[in-house]
């Protein structure tokens, strides 16, 4: 398995192949342009939330989309889809590359792809010993409900304690016309508490991230 397709693999795209994309970027230069670049995103969110001592709501999904970038002339034009289609891709470079301005230039017959190295030692000792996403949602809406509980308890005349949980796994790929593959993912964990209260006919609220 090539370079490309064992990153996409890895990511859950399937139907693109390595010459699909190597397709979709010599469409996207084919009126010039200094670099393309193809970003494709998946996102798995969760947000619970309870509100007055009832889950109020709980929204849990998949967010999946690939953009594309054209640099040209110290300026770029952008697109985006849902559709991961050859067919959607090849559409969406003719439409951007119809916004460059310049002369066609030659374009790489063959690219040396190479996998992006983070040289960052900071950022590579990052680890996440625990992601949120490796909780089930009973444990999750545990976790909200702890804390609107120890905000009843600090404050026991609060009118309305709001206790709000959102998680994210953010995977991206992305793959450039100079050859380049990069792949990156980030874990993103929030709970954010809103209390609401009233004396003397004076209303206030204030939150806690």
């Amino acid at each position: 398995m090539n370079l490309i397709d064992q990153n996409l693999s890895e990511l859950g795209i399937e139907g693109l192949s390595h010459a699909d994309i190597e397709r979709v970027l010599d469409v996207a230069l084919s009126r010039g342009g200094a670099l393309a670049e193809l970003f494709f995103e998946e996102t798995q969110a969760t947000r619970i939330t309870i509100d007055a001592g009832r889950i109020d709501e709980i929204v849990d999904g998949i967010d999946r989309g690939v953009g594309l970038r054209i640099l040209f002339d110290n300026r770029s034009v952008y697109g985006y889809t849902t559709d991961f289609s050859n067919e959607s891709l090849e559409s969406l470079a003719k439409a951007l590359s119809s916004a460059v301005h310049g002369e066609g230039g030659p374009v790489a017959a063959r690219r040396d792809w190479r996998q992006a190295v983070q040289r960052d030692a900071g950022i590579l000792q990052n680890q996440v010993e625990r992601a949120p996403q490796a909780l089930s949602m009973t444990e999750k809406i545990d976790l909200v409900r702890r804390g609107e509980q120890a905000a009843r308890q600090e404050l026991p005349d609060a009118r309305q304690v709001s206790s709000i949980l959102i998680d994210a796994l953010r995977r991206i790929c992305i793959i450039n016309s100079d050859g380049v593959v990069a792949r990156d993912s980030k874990t993103y964990l929030t709970y954010v508490c809103e209390v609401v209260g009233e004396k003397d006919g004076r209303t206030e609220s204030a939150y806690e991230v």
